[in-house]
This record gives structure tokens, C-alpha cells and sequence, in this order.
């Protein structure tokens, strides 16, 4: 099973994905994709949930591609008045930047939660494709932390290069040692989702981030007396392009001032 954003509202690749054997259970965005009845008939969600008076519905559709289709299930959950008053303001603010007025049904459909899952409503129904839903903003959550903390997103090479995968790997990996390390400080179920939050992991990150980098540099363990054998090795090959210097009667003059305890120039 794969939960998608509201960007992968693409039928082309959500067909592709079910060929492949996946469950999907997508943010459905109705402005971007269309959904269907078995008869091939365009369905107006909009229509449809202002028929009804229920907080959570769910309907059979079909998403299609060309000639190929897919069947599945939206899931519509009501938000409560003040969630739905404050979606509506966020429609509101969008339209405004973009110098539009929004529409009505874009409104209505704004109270709504809308999900489309591949799974029948007797395996998860609205509450529980609700629910599931919801835990995709703490992925979310982490790959914020990972760019915030680690500059996940901070690839020192063009785009599509081989390189790029090595790096990204490289950090994942980096990743890893610092989750398994927290756990390691904080217990194995210091951060699980199904039990309230023990610490915030913004903090024990950055905190164990910190302590990494020390431990990886060995700073604590450098011994002095070779820095002058550091400064060799970290020393730059010869440029072609020979550096600027001072004009040697510059040189002469600072040197008189600094022997006759005169300001610089």
C-alpha cells in the first residue's frame, strides 16, 4: 500500500502503479482528475455531497486513461465548522494572490476531506482512509527535519548525476546512524505514532547531530602537535593564474611603520 499527495492526481500513473500490484490511497484532488461511474458517466462530487446531510460518505468510481481504467472508492469526510471555516479562508487568500474570485463549489468542496483508495470500504472504511491519511503529514514532518538538520535536499552535483545518487545515499545512510542512535538515548518506541510523544525530535536531532559531527571529526582525540602536518596535506595544488601581491615599496613602507611604531596603512 502506497499513500500519495494530492500532486500524483495523475490516472496514467495511478493506473500504472495498480498493474504493479500496489494499493493506493491518494489525497483525491477533483479540480486535477476525473472520476467515473460504471457507465462511463462523469461523476460532480460537488452534486453529490451537497445531496447528501452525512459527515463521511464514500462512493465506487473509476479513474480512466485512455482506453484502460482502474476501480477504486473516494471517501468524503466533512471537517468540523471551524477547520471548515478556516479551509475556506485558505481558498480564499489563494484566489486573492492570484487576482480570481473563488467559485462556490470551490468552497464547498474545501470543507472536504476527499480520499481515493483502490481498498474496499470493508477493509478501511472512511474513518479508518481518514486516519491513515493523516500519518502521511509526519512523513512529511521528517523530510522537513532531513533538510532543515541535514540539508537532505543539498546535493553537491548537477541534477541526474550519478554523483547526486551517491550523495543522497551517503545522507540516508547518515540518516540511519542518527535514528538508530536516538533510539538508542531515547528507547525504541521513543517516537511511534501510535502512543503520545515522548520528546520532540526536532531537539534530540539537532542535539545528536551535533554530538555525530564531533564523533565522525574526532575532534575530542586530535592531537596538536601535528597540525603543522595537516596544514601540508589540506594545502591547494598551484593555481595556473599567479595571485596579486603588494608592490614591494608598499612592503618597505609598512615595514617602516611597524618598526617605528607608526599606524599601518
Amino acid at each position: 500500500m502506497v499513500l500519495m499527495d494530492r500532486g500524483y492526481n495523475q490516472p496514467k500513473t495511478l493506473i500504472e502503479q495498480v498493474k504493479k500490484g500496489v494499493s493506493l490511497v491518494l489525497r483525491y484532488n477533483p479540480h486535477s482528475m476525473n472520476v467515473y461511474d460504471e457507465a462511463g458517466e462523469k461523476i460532480d462530487l460537488y452534486e453529490r455531497l451537497r445531496a447528501t446531510a452525512q459527515t463521511s460518505h464514500h462512493l465506487p468510481v473509476r479513474v480512466r486513461a485512455g482506453g484502460e481504467y482502474i476501480e477504486g472508492y473516494v471517501h468524503a469526510c466533512r471537517l468540523p465548522p471551524e477547520q471548515a471555516s478556516q479551509a475556506r479562508r485558505r481558498v480564499r487568500v489563494k484566489a486573492q494572490r492570484e487576482g480570481r474570485t473563488p467559485q462556490s463549489r470551490t468552497l464547498f468542496l474545501a470543507e472536504w476531506v476527499l480520499v481515493f483508495t483502490t481498498l474496499p470500504p470493508t477493509l478501511l472504511p472512511s474513518a479508518t482512509v481518514a486516519a491513515l491519511y493523516r500519518v502521511r503529514w509526519q512523513v512529511e514532518l521528517v523530510i522537513k527535519r532531513l533538510k532543515s538538520l541535514l540539508d537532505l535536499d543539498r546535493l553537491r552535483t548537477r541534477e541526474h548525476s550519478a554523483l547526486a545518487e551517491l550523495y543522497l545515499h551517503g545522507k540516508l545512510l547518515y540518516t540511519w546512524v542518527l535514528e538508530k542512535r536516538a533510539r538508542c538515548r531515547c528507547g525504541e518506541d521513543w517516537n511511534r505514532l501510535d502512543q503520545p510523544r515522548r520528546a520532540t525530535p526536532w531537539r534530540v536531532w539537532k542535539l545528536l547531530h551535533q554530538e555525530l559531527a564531533i564523533a565522525i571529526s574526532g575532534v575530542c582525540h586530535w592531537n596538536l602537535v601535528r597540525w603543522q602536518a595537516c596544514i601540508e596535506v589540506l594545502q591547494e595544488r598551484p593555481r595556473q593564474r599567479q595571485l596579486q601581491t603588494l608592490p614591494e615599496r608598499v612592503n618597505r613602507l609598512i615595514a617602516y611603520c611597524q618598526a617605528n611604531g607608526l599606524s599601518n596603512v
